[in-house]
């Protein structure tokens, strides 16, 4: 075999190597997509009744959802979840309110009759308004508690899941989920002062929409926008080279390094200091609501809803994820019922990590 034949062959014999190397990395990196551990396109979802254009006209111009068509349907006149207890609603104005995402909601129980927010209305024999709503992060749950000026309530709870925190650090929820809910949302960024400042919904057409989630086209990068391949939050496209997008991710991306660890994926975000300030930004709005309820004359509470995983990472760890979200609280003297150590006293005597039910 001459030299130059010598010198082909090595150099044929690379790029097979090369080659079956990327060819392994991108199907790694597909499988961690298929985990949730790697960025990917968010998916149509089944279940979506609405166009892009349709959702535009019909969303909250603050919240983005529940949509502005939704009281007389699926709400009650208020705004608030239909109460089986008191299905006419408040007489004199309701006594109680809950604010909140999805756990305040109680939407994934059997029947409304078990969601808390009317078991505690049937325990304390007065109507109890919910005003929470699934996806919410804890920017919107306060801001819904700031437009809803009506409300008349005496007492209003504040519910606050851990998970809250990347909400409250993006505008593009189908960034999280990973489907194209069109779940726009405001969100509040910090100031250079920790103060903070309310960034509104994206005014994004379809097109653009597309682009921001990387569906269609050159990504549109948001503003104020942290999830997105690029973004601070460590996102990787799956593009070549694929080995280099695999490594990326490995060592940037919340997802897989919280995977890594065993660890909620919001667990990180929760500690004081973090590139995100997802801590910093979600004590300062339950300060707004607890400040808002007192000038509003009412008593504030904040309750703290933990995830399952929660309750297992305590267990494996002797330490909560929130542990310095309380602390802040604690700090600040805010009003404060943590339902992790009761939600464990309840799993270790049942032996379930069944939530609310």
């Amino acid at each position: 075999m001459t030299k130059s034949r010598r010198r082909l062959f090595r150099i044929i014999l690379l790029l097979f190597v090369l080659g079956m190397v990327e060819t392994i990395f991108f199907f790694s990196g597909k499988v961690m997509q298929s985990k949730w551990v790697m960025w990917d396109v968010p998916s149509e979802p089944q279940g979506r009744t609405v166009s892009f254009e349709e959702y535009r006209r019909i969303r909250d111009p603050i919240l983005g959802w529940p949509y502005r068509t939704a009281p007389g349907k699926e709400l009650s006149a208020d705004g608030a979840r239909p109460n089986p207890f008191f299905p006419d609603g408040p007489q004199q104005g309701s006594r109680v309110s809950l604010y909140g995402d999805s756990f305040t909601e109680g939407g994934d129980v059997s029947s409304r009759e078990q969601e808390w927010g009317n078991v505690l209305s049937k325990l304390l024999d007065c109507y109890v308004a919910n005003f929470g709503v699934g996806g919410y992060g804890t920017d919107q749950a306060y801001l819904r508690f700031r437009e809803n000026r009506e409300d008349r309530s005496a007492l209003v709870i504040f519910g606050v899941h851990p998970g809250d925190v990347i909400r409250n650090v993006t505008r593009l929820r189908d960034l999280e989920n990973q489907r194209r809910w069109f779940a726009l949302k405001p969100r509040f960024v910090r100031r250079d002062d920790g103060g903070l400042e309310l960034v509104p919904i994206p005014g994004l057409t379809e097109e653009e929409y597309l682009r921001a989630i990387g569906a269609k086209g050159d990504l549109l990068v948001l503003e104020h926008e942290t999830l997105q391949p690029g973004g601070a939050a460590g996102a990787v496209d799956l593009s070549f080279p694929y080995t280099l997008s695999v490594i990326r991710n490995a060592l940037g991306f919340y997802r897989f390094q919280s995977r890594m660890r065993e660890e909620p994926p919001w667990t990180s975000f929760l500690q004081e200091g973090h590139l995100l300030q997802g801590l910093e930004i979600t004590v300062g709005i339950t300060q707004k609501f607890v400040d808002l309820a007192r000038e509003r004359q009412k008593r504030p509470l904040v309750v703290i809803l933990p995830h399952p995983d929660d309750v297992r990472y305590f267990d494996r760890v002797g330490v909560w994820p929130h542990a310095e979200l309380v602390e802040q609280y604690d700090r600040l003297a805010i009003p404060l019922l943590d339902f992790g150590p009761r939600l464990r006293a309840a799993v270790e005597e049942s032996g379930s990590c069944l939530l609310y039910t």
